[in-house]
Order: C-alpha cells, then sequence, then structure tokens
C-alpha cells in the first residue's frame, strides 16, 4: 500500500472463489437467524458475567463461531475455536481471547453433553 497512491490503489477482491463467497454467504445468513440462540448460549455460559457488559465484539464473534461449529460439520471443533480466538485477539480487547476460548469451549462441551453437537 503506498499513501500517496492512496485513491488509485486498486482493492483486493472480497472473495478469493465462489465457493468462498458462498461459505461468508452461509455463515452470514446461520449467524443472523440464530443470533438469539446463540447469545442465550454465551449467556448461559458466562455466569460471572451479565453480557450486557461483555464486549459487544466479543459476543459478535462468539456468535459467528458458534455458527460456524454447529453449521459446518467439515471444519473441526478445534479450527474454529483457534481461528475466532485469533480474530479477537486482533479485533477486540486485550482479555478477548481467553474469554472467548473459555466461553466457547463451555458451549461445545455442554452440546456435546446434550448431543446436539456430534462432532470433534
Amino acid at each position: 500500500f503506498d499513501p500517496k497512491n492512496a485513491e488509485k490503489q486498486p482493492l483486493l477482491p472480497e472473495f478469493k472463489d465462489e465457493e468462498d463467497q458462498d461459505f461468508a454467504r452461509r455463515l452470514f445468513r446461520r449467524t443472523i437467524l440464530n443470533a438469539d440462540y446463540y447469545r442465550h448460549l454465551i449467556s448461559e455460559n458466562s455466569k460471572n458475567w451479565d453480557l450486557n457488559r461483555v464486549a459487544v465484539m466479543d459476543v459478535i464473534i462468539m456468535q459467528i463461531a458458534l455458527a460456524e461449529i454447529l453449521s459446518f460439520p467439515n471444519i473441526p471443533v478445534s479450527v474454529s475455536l483457534n481461528e475466532y480466538v485469533e480474530i479477537a485477539k486482533l479485533y477486540s480487547t486485550p482479555k478477548s481471547g481467553a474469554f472467548i476460548n473459555g466461553t466457547l469451549d463451555g458451549i461445545v462441551n455442554q452440546l456435546k453433553k446434550e448431543s446436539k453437537l456430534t462432532k470433534n
């Protein structure tokens, strides 16, 4: 990126290919359609926290992570967890990675016990 040519700088493509675009659309749709359920799971598994006091970005990241974990059977849970913890480190607060990791881990364990999540 050259700041002198900022206006003329070509934009990177939004998606690398059609499959990537389809994944993003499906993930976004699942996140929005199931937002209330995901917020319920997050609230249940962060008992020491009032959900209204949790960073908004953390809640959004966890909702997207849950959409991926529950809607894409070919992506291992550990891959999703690692990915969203890294996203939290980049886009949220310094302690978000640990908070999100602990909360999502609790949700995943709960869902497995309830047989609502069968993949590893």
